[in-house]
């Protein structure tokens, strides 16, 4: 009981709690809704290449609407590529009742909607950490804008997962102050973790607040993400390999540590096009890795316990 203590108490700055709004409740729902509004346009303008509302992204339209068209019920449990992205096949749904010459409008304003509206609860989510509003706005600015984002990210369903894997990051270090906050964590955690599996990555971070906060009311982030995962497990064992893998020659741990370096330490400064450009150059990897690491150390100098332990796992969950 003594060492279960000492290990709650250690891990305890990793999950302060949220501070309060300082926006008066008369204006928080008018602000609410023009952000909403706002951010979700800008999504839709930032694709690059054909416009959102005149494209439709890769599974989007060839697997997941056509299934939710000949299978509207049974396709939202199928597996793709050996595993079930619960969230995609279900938003999907919504598209059904449209003329299928609006299917890519629809699709892309869904899309947009659903970032635009998870950008808004990381806001919130990441007060017990970033206490300064200004700060947690470039936060959402990071997500909104980020510069890797354009091709493939915005404006489609079938790659909404990564950005709920980002989320599910920060509402797991998140500590609501109501049950309606801790139920909505809840939710998106499950819809997270039950459309990719790679969230298992998150399963020492979930352990980590179940040991710091043991009230069950704390837990139900936990909840809703071990329960998605215990959806995705199922999912994934019932599912018999249909010869879908392949093998890539860039799978050696030297390619990969080079891939990291330049996608995640350089990406989010250079954006997609210039990244590719430095891909076979020493520099970019190497520029890259360099301020990844300078990143984590400036957290560790400048920042208390709760932005170190904060730091150490973003940093692992990031490699």
């Amino acid at each position: 009981r003594t060492t279960a203590t000492g290990w709650s108490e250690r891990l305890q700055p990793l999950f302060p709690m949220a501070s309060p709004s300082r926006m008066p409740k008369k204006w928080a729902v008018p602000a609410h809704i023009f952000a909403f509004a706002a951010l979700t346009a800008i999504i839709l303008l930032r694709q690059s290449g054909v416009p959102a509302i005149d494209s439709i992204w890769a599974e989007d339209g060839a697997v997941y609407y056509h299934d939710a068209i000949t299978h509207p019920f049974l396709s939202t449990l199928t597996d793709y590529n050996g595993y079930i992205e619960l969230f995609p096949r279900l938003a999907i749904q919504a598209v059904r009742p449209f003329p299928a010459r609006d299917a890519a409008l629809v699709i892309a304003v869904l899309g947009a909607a659903c970032l635009s509206a998870l950008a808004l609860l990381l806001f919130r989510a990441s007060s017990g950490h970033l206490r300064s509003p200004a700060v947690r706005a470039l936060l959402v600015g990071a997500v909104v804008f980020l510069p890797v984002a354009t091709g493939e990210l915005l404006n489609n369903l079938v790659n909404f997962p990564w950005w709920l894997f980002f989320a599910t990051f920060w509402l797991l270090l998140w500590r609501p102050a109501t049950i309606a906050g801790g139920l909505l964590a809840a939710g998106v955690c499950f819809f997270a973790s039950a459309s990719d599996p790679l969230l298992g990555l998150m399963i020492p971070l979930a352990i980590a607040r179940i040991v710091a906060l043991p009230q069950f009311r704390s837990q139900l982030p936990t909840l809703g993400f071990l329960m998605g995962l215990l959806v995705q497990a199922i999912a994934v064992i019932g599912v018999s390999p249909k010869g879908q893998g392949r093998s890539s020659a860039e799978g050696s741990i030297s390619a990969i540590a080079k891939l990291f370096s330049f996608r995640v330490g350089l990406g989010w400064l250079t954006g997609a096009q210039f990244t590719n450009e430095l891909r076979h150059s020493w520099v970019g990897p190497t520029f890259g890795a360099l301020l990844f690491v300078a990143v984590i150390a400036l957290a560790f100098c400048v920042g208390d316990r709760s932005l170190r332990l904060l730091s150490l796992s973003a940093g692992f969950l990031c490699i």
